[in-house]
């Protein structure tokens, strides 16, 4: 590789990890590492005459090899036959399933579990050591002295069994929409989805029919899981009376898990710990340019438990809830603690 870095296939007669693997079935093999101590990709720069690590690697807990050398249970496999190594992680307590996307992107984790109990993929390796699995007819197949019990005398899973692992995916609007069941009387109709509105946590309406959403983009851990925030209010519009939202405004972004929004005066009430304000687009161009705080000192916890809800109450008092979050409660405008 560059500079001064060292890579071996042995170490102290130790395995570690080192392979040569056409990923993209470009005819030219990348170099792979993957230990505990070590997970990287390399290619082959022509221009240079050396190997240059890639920004991706194979995931943190999906290792060739385990710190003793032994087989740690992954294997290189076209998984769902797009032409690419997709990688296979199975071992006597957990397994995962990666898809490989490009030398740009490298591996997608489709899904990751730990075992729990039937109907899951055979384990790869079992205690460092193979466990008598291999990959035919499209299929995962393992053979070894628990299987001779079995009909056929080995445990297997399809290739089209292991991509359904994933679990349930996300449905289509239309489709979203067919499988909801109301009691007889009653219908449901779908007024707005993607890509007009994306993570929406709470809406409102306003006298004027415009549908406000708070979305938290960033939930649970901020984008790319950074910390960084992310949460949004848009407001919808549907500009030609047909009843279905088809103009999507972006009022407000950049906040910290935003739970909730309320139409009022000429603008909106946001609810995103530690704070509630009013926000209000002044100069007509769609954007909030006037941001006011009102209440400050609320919990910061778990974003679900944080506050939210609001609500006008028929004593035109406006509520709203805390959940287990708590906080020191301060009155921005006045001043005074709030108990």
């Amino acid at each position: 590789p560059a500079g001064d870095e060292s890579l071996f296939i042995l170490n102290s007669g130790i395995d570690q990890g080192l392979r040569l693997r056409d990923l993209n079935h470009d005819g030219r093999c990348e170099l792979i590492i993957s230990n505990p101590d070590r997970q990287a990709v390399y290619m082959w720069s022509e221009q240079n005459s050396e190997w240059q690590q890639l920004s991706w690697s194979l995931p943190a807990d999906a290792l060739i090899v385990d710190a003793k050398g032994r087989d740690a249970g992954l294997r290189f496999v076209d998984i769902n036959e797009d032409g690419l190594d997709d990688a296979l992680f199975s071992n006597e307590s957990r397994y995962s399933l990666h898809l490989f996307k490009s030398l740009e992107e490298g591996w997608k984790t489709l899904f990751e579990k730990q075992r729990m109990g039937a109907g899951e993929v055979p384990a790869i390796s079992r205690n460092g050591t193979n466990n008598g699995a291999w990959f035919h007819s499209k299929h995962l197949w393992v053979q070894n002295e628990d299987t001779v019990k079995l009909k056929h005398l080995v445990a297997g899973k399809s290739f089209a069994e292991l991509m359904e692992l994933q679990g349930p995916q996300p449905k289509s609007p239309s489709a979203a929409l067919e499988s909801i069941q109301v009691k007889p009387g009653f219908h449901v109709e779908l007024v707005a989805a993607e890509p007009l509105v994306q993570d929406p946590v709470a809406f409102d309406w306003g006298p004027d029919g415009k549908l406000w959403v708070t979305e938290m983009a960033d939930y649970p851990l901020g984008v790319d899981e950074s910390g960084k925030f992310a949460g949004r209010v848009r407001y919808l519009e549907d500009t030609d009376g047909d009843g279905t939202y088809d103009k999507s405004t972006l009022f407000l972004e950049g906040l910290g898990y935003p739970t909730g929004v309320m139409s009022w005066r000429n603008g909106v009430i946001v609810t995103t710990a530690p704070e509630v304000f009013y926000a209000e687009d002044t100069d007509g161009d769609g954007k909030a340019d006037l941001r006011e705080s009102l209440y400050t000192g609320f919990g910061e916890g778990n974003q679900q438990h944080r506050v939210n809800g609001l609500r006008w109450g028929l004593d035109n008092w406006i509520y709203l809830a805390n959940g287990d979050s708590g906080g020191d409660l301060l009155s921005v405008k006045t001043g005074e603690k709030l108990t």
